[in-house]
């Protein structure tokens, strides 16, 4: 049987990580000249006290190849010879770059195939779990990778940015857009497409934004059944509107909630909320 990998920009609850046997190799997060492993040395309560405390906003980097090979390896000690590798989006990061160069360093004796998610949060954590769900059932790596580019296709992600220094820092908004949005007191909402994060609408108020999360699924899927997920960074309360406006607007079969990974927050910032998307009858 072979198994799934990713990385910790997966927004999965811990429960289904354990349950389908997902491997999560963890994005480094710097504090200055101290790194710490996401969800490994670093909790995501201790990263939000950090930055408190220090005032800074710290820096992410991607995993490395040798993480990957050590992940691989111990899946090999346990007799696995396929592996998917599964990443947030080469347009964000390099860690399915080093996918790719850590699959060359174990061809030798296992067949390693990386996949680029084109997204991250909670749409890199459906494609995860529906990988490895399929593993379990015995379903060949051809069959599970056509699945996964129909998911990759029709996946809607779409976050709204409550404080705008997060973004601005990292560099993942454009500058200008960020000054507008602070000076006016907009919320910000951002799409998730072809892998990279697009600033689409500015709205006036967090209950106008939440809405215009739910539209913006509505207007791509409308009446098709959905499977949805919902992250929050630091607003749980705010994610639970979310979820009650998409279960009024939308025709949602499943859905998954999730905190924002610390790695992806760090990016957005606290109070940012997503709602993820994609149709059940993909299935059919």
């Amino acid at each position: 049987m072979w198994r799934v990998v990713t990385d910790s920009t997966m927004d999965l609850p811990s429960d289904l990580v354990e349950r389908y046997g997902i491997v999560v190799v963890p994005i480094r997060i710097h504090f200055g000249e101290e790194t710490y492993l996401d969800k490994v040395d670093l909790s995501e309560d201790d990263f939000y006290r950090l930055i408190e405390e220090r005032g800074v906003i710290p820096k992410t980097s991607q995993v490395t190849p040798g993480q990957l090979v050590e992940a691989y390896e111990r899946l090999y000690q346990e007799g696995v010879r396929e592996i998917l590798s599964i990443h947030i989006s080469s347009h964000l990061s390099g860690s399915y770059e080093s996918a790719v160069q850590a699959a060359r360093m174990v061809a030798d004796k296992m067949r390693v195939i990386p996949f680029d998610s084109l997204s991250g949060s909670g749409g890199l954590g459906f494609m995860a779990l529906e990988a490895a769900k399929m593993a379990l059932e015995g379903k060949s790596l051809k069959s599970v990778l056509q699945r996964l580019e129909r998911m990759r296709e029709a996946m809607r992600i779409y976050l709204m940015l409550d404080n705008l220094k997060f973004p601005q820092m990292s560099g993942r908004v454009t500058f200008v857009q960020q000054v507008v949005a602070s000076m006016l007191r907009l919320k910000m909402i951002v799409a998730v497409r072809t892998g990279r994060l697009v600033p689409t609408d500015k709205v006036r108020t967090r209950q106008r934004a939440l809405e215009r999360l739910v539209q913006l699924v509505a207007e791509e899927h409308d009446k098709r059944p959905l499977h949805i997920g919902s992250m929050h960074a630091r607003a749980p309360d705010t994610m639970q509107r979310l979820l009650s406006l998409a279960r009024r607007r939308l025709n949602v079969v499943s859905e998954i909630t999730t905190s924002l990974a610390t790695s992806v927050a760090v990016h957005l910032g606290p109070g940012t909320v997503g709602i993820v998307a994609y149709p059940a009858d993909l299935e059919q």
